[in-house]
C-alpha cells in the first residue's frame, strides 16, 4: 500500500482505494477481504500500453508518465519490478487522511485505512468471517 501520485484521488475521491495486481485470484481475495472490513477499493487497469508512457531515450524507464492515467502509469512502473507471482498495489492516496471538508467529523489525521483488510487477508480469516 502506497500513495504515489494522488491521481487516484481524481478517479476515486476519497471513498476508496485503487486495487491493481497481476493476478485475478489474489485481487478476488482483496476485494473479498475489503468487502468484509469495509474498507472500500476499486480494482483499476494495468494495461500494457501504459508502458509507453515510461518510454525513456536515457535510461531503462522513466519514473512519471503524466497526468492522464496516472495512477494506473504509476502502478504500472511498480509491477515491473516483479516477477511473476501474485502481486497488487493498493493506493490509498484518498483514503489514507481525514481532512477538513471530511464529513465524518473535524477528525484530521491519518485513518488507519488498510489495517483490517491486511489483517483479514495475513490472518486468512476472511474465509471464515464470509461464511458467517
Amino acid at each position: 500500500m502506497a500513495t504515489l501520485t494522488g491521481s487516484v484521488v481524481v478517479a476515486l475521491g476519497n471513498l476508496a482505494a485503487g486495487l491493481f495486481s497481476n493476478n485475478e485470484d489474489f485481487a478476488r481475495e482483496i476485494k473479498e477481504a475489503s468487502r468484509i472490513s469495509g474498507e472500500r477499493l476499486w480494482e483499476l487497469p494495468l494495461f500494457e500500453e501504459y508502458g509507453d508512457k515510461l518510454k525513456s531515450t536515457v535510461a531503462d524507464l522513466k519514473n512519471s508518465g503524466g497526468r492522464q492515467g496516472g495512477a494506473s502509469i504509476a502502478a504500472w512502473f511498480l509491477k515491473q519490478f516483479v516477477d511473476e507471482r501474485p502481486w497488487a498495489h493498493i493506493d490509498i492516496a484518498g483514503t489514507a487522511w481525514v481532512g477538513e471538508d471530511d464529513k465524518n467529523g473535524p477528525l484530521k489525521g491519518a485513518t488507519g485505512w488498510g489495517v483490517e483488510t491486511l489483517t483479514l487477508m495475513i490472518m486468512g480469516g476472511f474465509n471464515n468471517k464470509k461464511q458467517g
